[in-house]
């Protein structure tokens, strides 16, 4: 009888870590930018029309946060991240030198600022005016039941 409840536990918990838990989302970052994924696979794009989509940033975007006018990202570029997308065409652009690595999204301009060293990046912010109400926060406290 143990066996067959700790069997039915195990089973339950694998589940729920497989699909009750899954963050491999899409969320609406506003003015047509989108998340989309988890992890290595993470993908910020542009809706450029309904059949296009450009490809912003790629990789490990561990924490991120937007409010109306900008996007706030921190991404590390690991071993993973550069196995996965070294062939891509347009993670070339978006390398950089650094594994730790900050970017601001300007939505209402379509600039793209990055990758940046953590003090560039809050004195960008500043200069850019960007509110203090916005906070990078894990991608998985930004998860959207």
């Amino acid at each position: 009888m143990k066996k067959i409840i700790r069997f039915y536990l195990s089973l339950s918990l694998i589940m729920t870590g497989t699909f009750g838990c899954s963050l491999d989302y899409d969320r609406n970052l506003g003015d047509g930018y989108f998340i989309n994924g988890y992890g290595v696979t993470t993908v910020i794009y542009k809706k450029v029309d309904p059949k296009q989509d450009d490809e912003i940033l790629l990789g490990e975007i561990v924490d991120y946060s937007f409010d109306d006018n900008f996007i706030l990202i921190y991404r590390e570029v690991t071993k993973e991240v550069k196995a996965f997308f070294n062939d891509h065409s347009r993670y070339e652009i978006m390398r950089g030198g650094d594994t730790i690595q900050y970017w601001i999204i300007n939505k209402k301009k379509n600039i793209i600022i990055g990758p940046l060293h953590k003090d560039v990046y809050l004195l960008k912010c500043k200069e850019l005016s960007v509110s203090n109400n916005i906070q990078l926060k894990n991608i998985k406290s930004n998860v959207v039941p």
